[in-house]
C-alpha cells in the first residue's frame, strides 16, 4: 500500500484526493503500484488544499481555523480571467456589465459575495450538471490540464463566444429571477435545519473547486440548501495544554424539540468554532444537567 513516512515537505494532506498528492512535490510514483490503482490526478479541491498548505511557512491556531473555512473557487481561478476579458470585449452591453461584476468578485463562496450568483448560473449554462457535480470537460479549457503543472493546468477557454452566449444567458436570468446582477450569495444559498434559515456559504457542488466541501439541491422555493459536506469540524494543537476547538452543524441531537438540533448552525454560519470541554472541570462548569443513579 503506498504510504509516505515524515515526508520533507513537514505536512501531510488529503482532500478526497488519491495518495500521490498527500504532499507536493509528490514523494509517491503511480507506477511503483499496481496498474488499477488511479493515476496521478489532482482534483480541484486538493489543489485548493495544496495552494493553501504552501502559501505560509508555517501555520499558527487561528490560520489553520481560518483556512478550514476558505471559499476560493479553483474554477474561478481557472476560467475567470478568460471569461471577463471575452465578455469585455463582446458588443452586448449586458455582456459587458457581467464581465465587470465578475471583474469586481474575488472568487469566493462567502454569504456576502456579489458576483458568485452570477458565476454560478453562468456555470449552469455553460455545463449543465455541474450541480450534480459534473466538471467542466477538458475541451472547455485552452489550456488542457497537465499533471506535472496542476497550479497552473487547465486554464482559459477554448471557445470564448460560446462562453460569452452563456453569460448573457445567465445574466438576463438572474435579473429576472432578482432584479439585479449583484446579488449576495446568501440570498439564493441557506443553511436549513429545525427552526434555522440562515445565509449559507460555500458551493453547491464540488465541481466548483472549493476547500469546503458542502453540497446543495434546489428547495420547492427555488433556493439552494446544503443538504451533505461538513459534518464534525475540528482543529486540534498537540501543545501543552492542548487547544481544541470544533463545531458541527447539524448539531448533537437529530429528536425533535430537542435544544439541540441546530443549536451549532449559527456558528457553522459564522465560521465559528466552540470549545472542546477535556477537562473534569471545564465539563462540570458546563453541565446542562446532572442525574445521579444510587
Amino acid at each position: 500500500m503506498p504510504r509516505i513516512i515524515n515526508p520533507e515537505t513537514g505536512y501531510v494532506q488529503n482532500a478526497n484526493d488519491p495518495p500521490w498528492t498527500a504532499t507536493w512535490p509528490s514523494e509517491l510514483d503511480p507506477a511503483d503500484y499496481p496498474p488499477d490503482f488511479p493515476g496521478l490526478v489532482l482534483g480541484p479541491r486538493a489543489v485548493r488544499s495544496l495552494e493553501m498548505i504552501m502559501s505560509r511557512e508555517s501555520f499558527s491556531f487561528k490560520d489553520v481555523m481560518a483556512d478550514k473555512f476558505s471559499t476560493h473557487s479553483r474554477l474561478a481561478d481557472q476560467v475567470l480571467d478568460a471569461l471577463i476579458t471575452a465578455a469585455g470585449e463582446a458588443g452586448n452591453p449586458l455582456a459587458q456589465e457581467a464581465a465587470e461584476v465578475l471583474a469586481n468578485w474575488d472568487g469566493n463562496f462567502d454569504a456576502d459575495s456579489p458576483g458568485t450568483l452570477l458565476f454560478v448560473f453562468w456555470a449552469m449554462q455553460f455545463q449543465p450538471g455541474i450541480l450534480a457535480g459534473k466538471h467542466f470537460s477538458e475541451e472547455v479549457y485552452a489550456v488542457p490540464a497537465d499533471p506535472a503543472r496542476p497550479f497552473d493546468t487547465p486554464r482559459g477557454l477554448a471557445d470564448p463566444v460560446a462562453a460569452v452566449t452563456a453569460l448573457e444567458a445567465a445574466a438576463k436570468q438572474v435579473q429576472a429571477l432578482f432584479g439585479s446582477l449583484e446579488v449576495p450569495w446568501g440570498e439564493f444559498a441557506r443553511f436549513r435545519l429545525g427552526d434555522e434559515d440562515l445565509p449559507a456559504f460555500a458551493a453547491p457542488s464540488a465541481a466548483f473547486g472549493l476547500f469546503v466541501p458542502n453540497d446543495m439541491v434546489q428547495q420547492p422555493d427555488g433556493r439552494l440548501t446544503t443538504v451533505a459536506g461538513d459534518s464534525w469540524v475540528a482543529v486540534i494543537e498537540f501543545s501543552d495544554p492542548v487547544r481544541a476547538m470544533a463545531v458541527m452543524p447539524y448539531g448533537n441531537a437529530t429528536q425533535p424539540g430537542s435544544s439541540h438540533l441546530a443549536d451549532q448552525l449559527p456558528l457553522y454560519a459564522s465560521k465559528k468554532y466552540r470549545p472542546i470541554w477535556r477537562t473534569l472541570t471545564e465539563i462540570e462548569d458546563n453541565l446542562e444537567m446532572r442525574e445521579r443513579f444510587e
